[in-house]
């Protein structure tokens, strides 16, 4: 049991690092939203701070779990199973609230992440480039008088 990494830490690591690109792509490309309110924080510093920021809520809970999964594994092998399950189940429940049901039209993609991509990735897509008057707000813009639009 020593020197290795459980399947179910394997099998968490690989979730969240679906989930981490699935965001990107999904916000980037399709108009949707994160749904964590602290993981859009990051999302609206921009790409890296999400990465950095998602990438630590889910290493540090993995060596947590394979710590103790060291002092009781059956126990932590449940509990990891039902992480397992319980994420999946709030991934979907989530997406399906935050993009699928909702009858808004699709959300903006925020500036920090168009910044990271630059303007010309932004021509490319639109043909224009963003006004600089508009502002995000989380997840809608607001123009200067903070009317949304």
């Amino acid at each position: 049991m020593k020197g290795y990494i459980s399947r179910e830490s394997w099998i968490i690591a690989v979730i969240c690092v679906a989930d981490l690109v699935s965001t990107l792509i999904f916000v980037h490309h399709h108009g949707a939203r994160e749904g964590n309110p602290l993981m859009d924080f990051y999302l609206q510093k921009g790409v890296i701070p999400f990465i950095l920021a998602k990438c630590t809520m889910f290493l540090f809970p993995i060596a947590i779990i394979e710590w103790a999964r060291r002092h009781n594994p059956d126990f932590v092998r449940r509990m990891a199973r039902f992480a397992i399950a319980a994420y999946i189940g709030l991934y979907v429940v989530v997406v399906a609230k935050e993009n699928i049901l909702s009858v808004r039209p699709p959300q903006p993609v925020p500036p920090a992440v168009l910044s990271f991509y630059g303007p010309e990735y932004m021509h490319r897509v639109h043909g224009k480039i963003p006004p600089a008057r508009l502002e995000y707000m989380g997840s809608r813009v607001v123009d200067a008088n903070g009317l949304q639009r």
